[in-house]
């Protein structure tokens, strides 16, 4: 209200779209006159949707760069914006839906991104002295439950997808960002996959470390892990490398999430990187279509085999248009007549309840440890524990509903002890985050 501001940009996640819609109608309603557009990953996802059910003006379908470049400029200038490639806005006669422009294929022409836009002292990876970068953009994997592979087919050039800044341009990004922020001690690379290239890898960590020389978090995919590449990353000062497991069931990971590479190669990655002396992070969803306790139980044991220094759990939801939310609408496991985005499981699934998806996604780590516990055992008594630790996890005896609320007081207050920590006593919060020499990251 007191800024009138001529235009009003908001990127807006899946998962948040319905906080998206509340501060949109906020926006409206103190800055009438403002010319709102919304981008991201929704709008590109499901651009009609976006556009009728919040009082945007215009969403942004892709890189938003130069569509919003030329809409500032022609609202500034009071010309025509109602052909911009890339946007989509309403008319009195509808939505005029303009096509989508080539991707940019080289990342270096575009400037170096403007640091002072936010409070960047108060940003939350700062308070534990990170820096949050990405250097490049896009994925050559087609996952079912990934948006890149929708994401790709709307340029017209999708064959040049993913990019990467050169090693170069990279590093003089990483320079900007340090000489307006000096107390960054850590750099978490945000990127899909920073390996993607292994000659960019090889020119980039050989820059990095002469250049920035800071200890780095990245991901990574496990059948790009080799020993070359865990030598180059170690040499530059990774700390830790995030991989994403999703499940440890053989036909979940192959016919339900496309996700191809076999499990021995799996397990081959992480060892390769623990014996570098680089920590694991592994992603892990429960929750997928068709999908049950016993599936679920299988990436628990994998996790329990791959020993991660930490992990990583989410309920999976599915994104729009996705391969995967395909599948999960075609077999009817999203309810009709309930909001989609609303809850905490979006799958309604008959083998697979609710309360049982809010449990394993809950108790996934402690499981982890029981089997670890088991691994150390002597075989008659590992098999005997293994067996105990299936039957709770599996049993329809076990009170899900009464471990489920133990467990979120308990997250509650770790979570807000933790919050509290970072925020007062960030050098506290670290050091207790490095007493393991393996939690360095925020």
């Amino acid at each position: 209200m007191e800024e009138n501001p001529g235009v009003i940009g908001f990127t807006c996640l899946t998962s948040r779209f319905p906080d998206v819609k509340k501060y949109i109608s906020w926006a409206r309603e103190v800055s009438p006159s403002s010319f709102i557009i919304c981008g991201g990953y929704h709008p590109s996802l499901a651009p009609e949707e976006t556009l009728l059910n919040t009082g945007a003006d215009a969403v942004c379908i892709g890189e938003g760069e130069y569509p919003l470049l030329e809409l500032c400029s022609l609202l500034e200038k009071g010309e025509d914006i109602y052909s911009i490639k890339n946007l989509w806005l309403k008319t009195e006669n509808g939505i005029k839906k303009n096509p989508v422009r080539p991707l940019i294929e080289d990342l270096d022409t575009l400037p170096v991104p403007d640091f002072d836009i936010y409070d960047y002292s108060r940003l939350a990876s700062s308070l534990t002295n990170t820096a949050l970068v990405m250097v490049s953009r896009g994925c050559p994997y087609a996952c079912s439950y990934c948006c890149n592979h929708r994401f790709k087919d709307i340029y017209p050039n999708k064959n040049k997808y993913p990019r990467f800044r050169s090693p170069q341009g990279a590093i003089t990004i990483l320079k900007t960002l340090l000489e307006k922020y000096p107390y960054i001690e850590y750099i978490n690379f945000m990127d899909n996959i920073l390996g993607l290239n292994k000659d960019w890898l090889r020119e980039f960590t050989e820059l990095y470390r002469e250049q920035i020389n800071l200890p780095f978090s990245c991901r990574l995919r496990s059948n790009l892990v080799d020993e070359e590449v865990a030598s180059l990353l170690v040499k530059a000062g990774s700390y830790q490398v995030h991989m994403g497991v999703e499940s440890g069931h053989p036909v979940i990971r192959r016919e339900i999430l496309n996700r191809k590479t076999p499990l021995d190669q799996v397990k081959r990655s992480f060892q390769i990187l623990q014996k570098k002396g680089i920590a694991t992070l592994s992603y892990n969803m429960v929750g997928l279509p068709y999908e049950n306790l016993s599936r679920i139980l299988e990436t628990i044991r994998l996790n329990s085999e791959l020993k991660p220094s930490r992990m990583s759990v989410a309920v999976f939801f599915p994104y729009p248009e996705t391969e995967l939310y395909r599948i999960a609408s075609g077999a009817g496991f999203i309810p009709a007549d309930k909001d989609y985005y609303s809850g905490n499981m979006p799958l309604k699934q008959p083998q697979l309840t609710e309360k049982q998806v809010i449990f394993a996604e809950r108790y996934f780590i402690i499981f982890v440890r029981l089997f670890n516990l088991a691994r150390r055992m002597p075989l008659p008594l590992k098999s005997f524990f293994e067996k105990i630790i299936e039957k709770v996890f599996c049993s329809r005896f076990t009170p899900r509903g009464i471990l489920n609320v133990i467990i979120k007081v308990k997250g509650f207050l770790v979570y807000q002890t933790k919050k509290n920590l970072r925020k007062y006593l960030p050098s506290l919060y670290l050091r207790l985050r490095n007493f393991s020499g393996r939690y360095r990251l925020n």
